[in-house]
């Protein structure tokens, strides 16, 4: 199976091909974001003409939340229009589309969690940005499949484990938001998801296209969340003290963007039936430490 990987230097693109590479039969042409930019409808066309991939995963994403409430039109180009690109790209081919997508797209009043069939109801930018591509995937592409996560961290340093080790080192107290609920989802467990899945678009012909949903376990407020980051990153030394932490509500945290409350994921049955998955974001969040462990040792 040819496997295309786009922004492959991101958080879930850098994991993918470490899963791939630990799979069997898979040949992996891995495109950071340099590479080839998926706003052109000409370059990523004949990119994929020229590799011929089976399944394309499209990792790449604009991301900066409150950001994209000053940059509309980029966001919008990277999170919607591109996915169009893609889709023909796949078209032209016969491929499956594989696209990433967000919990964002809802807006946490539902006090259950949102199942693939819920409609969206974006609060920000970048949430409308990313159901305007989920549309354009599902209407456009013939062979889609949309999976949707959250809160999504690694060892890498652009995410929420990274920027409370900074902020440790510089602030003794921390203030932060405990009404907004959801699932943090290691990028390590959500590539090997992705893998599993395109497999099995592949060699399953009964396989079923469209939306999945695929998030860590169990839900947790940003608070709880910085809570044990911080608890396990000074049992292994990583950080000298743990910061005093202050839960809070999120009209007193200043942001651009308007986030959900709950906006908590189904996780969707295909997912929760293979159990060589792991979803438990505190596997994860060992995984990433442990990492970063191994790297201030080697360092000291």
């Amino acid at each position: 199976m040819k496997v295309m990987i786009l922004g492959a230097n991101g958080q879930v693109g850098t994991h993918l091909v470490i899963s791939c590479a630990q799979t069997t039969d898979l040949e992996v042409l891995a495109l950071s974001s340099s590479e080839l930019d998926i706003r052109s409808h000409t370059d990523v066309l004949n990119s994929v003409k020229s590799f011929q991939p089976d399944v394309i995963v499209n990792a790449a994403a604009y991301t900066q939340v409150d950001k994209a409430e000053v940059e509309p039109d980029l966001a919008h180009a990277v999170n919607a229009m591109a996915i169009e690109f893609i889709a023909d790209a796949a078209n032209a081919i016969d491929s499956v589309i594989i696209h990433i997508s967000t919990d964002y797209v809802f807006d946490g009043k539902n006090d259950l969690s949102y199942k693939e069939q819920d409609l969206p109801n974006p609060l920000n930018v970048y949430g409308k940005t990313k159901w305007q591509g989920e549309r354009l995937l599902l209407q456009k592409a013939n062979k889609p499949i949309l999976i949707r996560t959250s809160w999504v961290f690694s060892d890498s340093k652009n995410n929420f484990v990274s920027a409370m080790h900074s902020l440790s080192k510089t602030r003794k107290e921390l203030s932060i938001v405990d009404d907004q609920v959801g699932a943090p989802t290691y990028a390590g467990h959500l590539a090997d998801a992705i893998v599993s899945i395109a497999n099995k678009s592949i060699t399953n012909p009964k396989f079923s296209f469209g939306i999945y949903h695929f998030n860590g376990e169990p839900f947790v407020s940003w608070f709880e969340f910085a809570k044990t980051i911080f608890e396990q990153s000074e049992r292994r030394g990583l950080i000298q003290k743990q910061p005093k932490l202050w839960p809070i509500a999120s009209e007193q945290y200043p942001s651009l963007a308007k986030r959900p409350k709950k906006a908590c994921l189904q996780t969707s049955q295909f997912f929760k039936s293979n159990n060589s998955l792991s979803r438990d974001w505190r596997k994860g969040l060992d995984l990433v430490l442990s990492a970063k462990e191994k790297s201030k040792h080697e360092s000291d």
